[in-house]
């Protein structure tokens, strides 16, 4: 390891922290212990419920601390966002009315849409841009990483939200241990106008919806298939394999992105992820299809953090962040986890469908980013 980036590790493993925190909770508790604790105490017929809650108040969480950041107060916005991320994962815990646990997604859903925004503002005022795309990656495939230890993964419903709150206070503490006035970057000049202002994130806000919506049906359906299930995400070797895959497609698709192939890693990952997920489903190819599966995943996960401050969007970066977490992010989740419980599948045509939404607008942007 060369001493440079030695040294920019030991400047950036604070911001990795964050990043690994806030996407650690969404994994662990927002996709998982939430939603199995409120199935196991008041019935699954009640999960609807819950997560329309939770994606509103993300949607809200996400365009409200978009549009209200402000970089002199950092601490506030992260500190707040932790602290209801800490409280509502313990008070899921102690729920035992669908009452309680309408009120805990309320708080849950507003402080994750909050975090996740804010922390992307918090990388880009307070950390270089150099390396920017690999912070993102090694902090988004540290949370995936984490997430798919087994004795993570196969804890229980109540046990999630108890890593979650110790998660949320962990990033509370990192935030505290940053030197904040000595990490601030200088302002930059137009830092990221555009002269196509509105239509510069329509692309991304149609290309992550896709992503995500094709990730959550698949997903969902394969933790719900037993045959699915056994042949991926079940068994000590298979989740530690899976876990150091997450972990290095993390890392590779910030080198990537760092090196401006945003392109590249978003096609990739939506070939990763249909690839895997109709391979997965063949029973002939072992453990490969999940590997693929997670590495796709990984891929667009770093691209979600990152595209903000390495591709140009024609919004200030919280604002663009805020957008395109709020609808993308939240409403995709939801399509894709409410296409597999009533479909009970994920159609072939539906990927024919998001190919068709997805790489028309891959091939133009590449080829106006050529003709400038």
């Amino acid at each position: 390891m060369n001493s440079s980036l030695t040294r920019w590790l030991g400047q950036s493993w604070r911001p990795i922290l964050l990043v690994a925190a806030v996407y650690l909770y969404f994994l662990i508790f927002s996709q998982f212990g939430f939603l199995h604790r409120v199935s196991d105490v008041v019935g699954g017929d009640s999960q609807d419920v819950v997560l329309g809650i939770m994606g509103i108040a993300g949607i809200l969480g996400a365009l409200i601390s978009g549009i209200r950041y402000r970089a002199e107060r950092i601490r506030i916005f992260l500190g707040s966002g932790f602290v209801g991320s800490a409280a509502s994962a313990w008070a899921v815990e102690e729920s035992h009315s669908l009452m309680a646990f309408a009120v805990a997604a309320a708080v849950s859903g507003f402080s994750l849409g909050a975090l996740t925004v804010v922390v992307v503002g918090f990388l880009h005022d307070f950390c270089s841009k150099a390396r920017i795309g690999l912070l993102c990656g090694l902090g988004t495939g540290l949370a995936y990483f984490v997430s798919n230890l087994p004795f993570v993964f196969n804890a229980s419903p109540a046990n999630h939200c108890r890593v979650a709150a110790v998660v949320s206070l962990g990033g509370l503490a990192v935030l505290a241990l940053s030197p904040l006035a000595t990490m601030m970057q200088p302002l930059e000049t137009s830092p990221e106008k555009s002269r196509a202002r509105g239509w510069a994130l329509a692309p991304f806000v149609v290309v992550f919806l896709v992503l995500i919506w094709m990730d959550s049906a698949a997903f969902s359906q394969i933790q719900e298939t037993p045959d699915l299930k056994a042949a991926s995400w079940s068994g000590e070797g298979n989740l530690w394999c899976i876990g150091v895959t997450h972990g290095l497609a993390a890392v590779v698709a910030g080198v990537l992105l760092d090196r401006g192939r945003f392109r590249w890693v978003v096609g990739l990952a939506f070939l990763g992820l249909g690839a895997g997920y109709l391979l997965l489903g063949a029973h002939e190819f072992g453990l490969l299809p999940s590997l693929v599966y997670a590495a796709a995943v990984s891929f667009y996960s770093t691209a979600l953090v990152a595209f903000a401050l390495t591709e140009r969007t024609g919004f200030r970066v919280t604002v663009a962040v805020g957008l395109v977490y709020g609808v993308s992010g939240w409403l995709g989740s939801a399509m894709g986890i409410g296409m597999a419980q009533h479909l009970g599948r994920v159609p072939v045509s539906s990927w024919m469908i998001a190919a068709v939404l997805l790489f028309p607008i891959l091939v133009v942007s590449r080829l106006r980013k050529a003709a400038r």
